[in-house]
């Protein structure tokens, strides 16, 4: 959109009723939302009125009018504060409103988004489904996908996407005419078919940015990529909107407008494509941060998880994380015990990228009839799966069971060893088995005790019987 030479009784701002505006400011920044003032002169049988009447989602609108009357909106959005100032009878409204995209940024939010292969696109409508009338537009990734995982905790989607969208070094750009939230994914890069080269304009140069993308960008760029122009103009630009100056193709990426001499100004920003980058920022709140999730597939080391933060997740589309066991070595030694299907386990994030996120320490949820059992006791220490195999260690006892009260192994301080099997019982050497027992040995068996080496044979049975080829008795 490129108009010029408006003037102030070519302005018409809803839902006001006014005598006519004093003042007016709007600013357009990439990443924040566009910002409206003004101070207007009200009737005065309305001096009170709009006050009680505007309400906390109220709209405002500001529009051009042409000739025939017909209004072209300069600005839609809601009003964040207003006042009506009594000065010698004569009433004037100050209002403060913002664009629709505010509405992205009120409310904070927890929630994955797990599958990499996820289109940006997608994201960016799973993130608008609240909000009616969203609509946002990807002009950065061409249809790319995420490629990582993405993380939303204490975040708001306005913040969230602003995060996202430094992935790829570009911002969000808020379309503030529409009377609902709108904006784009990245730049969108209008032709205007200007020429400011006959406008005033300041020079300056953002040396602090270009250290920045030169040390640590993968992207070529050089000391004049940041060099900006501010150029005062007439002419209604937005953001990202392509004009002509000194030669060179230069993009809108600030706009502040004002009243002069009741002409509507605007001090543009001008700089080059590569000065419109961003630098990757990352949420903060994500460092030292355990998330807990139940888990939802185990393969070797890694495990898939669904986050507490999340309603549902597909396990098709989950990410892996790699479970951290209390120790590992190279080879195959160490520890290894995954967690079972069902288990809480903590997500933990040692840093700020959601990628080097890794599943450690499971978490007992509140069990009744475990609390009653072993559990209840500190002293003791518990080593069991969920197949029934247990390794107890009491202050006075090691049991090791693999199915309780029928296959046992107990080590007691006072009573000794004792082996319980309803199964077999089988004692295997490569060497020799000795047996010493400083008093007794005691062998019982409900049917029969029965000793055999190289064909000779001692049977206990009711009766007894020696078979040998020799037998010797005394």
């Amino acid at each position: 959109m490129t108009l010029t030479n408006i003037t102030y009784d070519r302005l018409q701002i809803t839902p006001f009723e006014l005598v006519s505006i004093q003042e007016l400011r709007m600013t357009k920044r990439l990443n924040e939302h566009t910002r409206l003032s003004f101070t207007a002169i009200l009737p005065e049988e309305l001096q009170d009125s709009y006050v009680q009447l505007i309400e906390a989602d109220s709209p405002v609108c500001v529009s051009q009018l042409d000739e025939a009357g017909t209004p072209t909106p300069l600005f839609n959005g809601t009003i964040l504060h207003m006042e009506v100032k009594a000065v010698r009878d004569v009433y004037y409204l100050e209002v403060e409103a913002i664009s629709h995209t505010y509405k992205l940024d009120i409310r904070k939010k927890d929630r994955s988004f797990q599958d990499k292969n996820m289109k940006v696109e997608e994201l960016l409508r799973a993130v608008g489904r609240d909000y009616p009338g969203f609509d946002i537009i990807d002009s950065a990734t061409g249809g790319a996908a995420l490629g990582r995982i993405a993380v939303q905790y204490r975040e708001t989607d306005w913040e969230f996407l602003k995060r996202i969208a430094s992935r790829y070094h570009t911002s969000l750009t808020p379309a503030s005419v529409f009377d609902v939230p709108k904006c784009y994914f990245g730049v969108e890069e209008t032709q205007s078919g200007l020429d400011l080269t006959n406008y005033h304009y300041t020079i300056s140069k953002r040396v602090a940015d270009y250290r920045y993308f030169n040390g640590n960008d993968t992207a070529h760029v050089n000391e004049h990529d940041f060099i900006d122009y501010l150029v005062e103009a007439e002419q209604v630009l937005e953001l990202g909107s392509t004009v002509t100056f000194k030669g060179k193709s230069l993009y809108v990426y600030k706009v502040d407008t004002h009243m002069q001499k009741g002409v509507m100004q605007h001090v543009y920003t001008l700089t080059s494509h590569k000065g419109l980058r961003h630098k990757e920022v990352f949420n903060e709140e994500l460092i030292g941060l355990s998330l807990p999730g139940k888990v939802i597939q185990v393969e070797r080391d890694r495990i898939k998880l669904h986050l507490n933060i999340d309603a549902v997740q597909d396990p098709t589309k989950a990410h892996w994380f790699t479970y951290v066991s209390p120790y590992t070595a190279e080879g195959h030694s160490g520890w290894y015990v995954m967690p079972e299907l069902g288990d809480t386990v903590l997500l933990y994030f040692p840093a700020h990228r959601e990628e080097e996120g890794m599943a450690s320490t499971s978490l007992r949820q509140k069990n009744q009839s475990v609390e009653q059992h072993a559990l209840a006791n500190p002293d003791i220490k518990l080593f069991r799966t969920a197949h029934g195999k247990e390794i107890k260690l009491t202050p006075d006892e090691i049991v090791i069971t693999s199915k309780e009260g029928a296959v046992y192994i107990q080590l007691n301080e006072k009573d000794g060893i004792h082996i319980v099997s309803d199964k077999q019982i089988h004692f295997s050497a490569g060497g020799n088995i000795s047996i010493h027992s400083g008093s007794k040995v005691k062998i019982t068996a409900g049917n029969e005790i029965q000793m055999t080496s190289k064909g000779s044979t001692v049977s206990l049975g009711g009766m007894t019987n020696v078979l040998g080829s020799e037998v010797k008795t005394n």
